[in-house]
């Protein structure tokens, strides 16, 4: 079912993607899809958790927002911070997160989906 379900997002939203730059972020609370189609980039974190996203004005501290168990994927267009490892995903590509973790990665715009190593 869930392989029919995500067949059925690209399908749909790789022709939408026809019209122009199309990004995008589907979650239902359990799992996540994110599209790239310009620009995406993503970073997971774990325990232990600690401040984030500095910039001039902004800090997010996630110890506030967390367990010890949680694990957190931020995705982003351009990466927010310069001291940690952010992946860029490819152009056309898909990437299915479950529980903060990539299930699976779509490169481009390959037909078939293929477990991230």
């Amino acid at each position: 079912m869930k392989k029919r379900f995500f067949d059925a997002i690209i399908e749909f939203t790789s022709e939408l993607a026809q019209s122009g730059v199309f990004n995008f972020i589907l979650s239902n609370g359990e799992w996540m899809i994110a599209r790239c189609s310009t620009n995406l980039h993503y970073v997971t974190r774990k325990a232990p958790f600690g401040t984030a996203l500095r910039d001039d004005d902004v800090v997010i501290d996630f110890r506030e927002y967390t367990q010890e168990q949680d694990k957190v994927t931020i995705i982003t267009t351009q990466p927010l911070t310069k001291n940690e490892q952010w992946t860029k995903m490819k152009n056309g590509g898909y990437v299915f997160f479950k529980e903060g973790e990539v299930l699976y990665e779509i490169e481009g715009t390959l037909p078939e989906c293929k477990p991230h190593v």
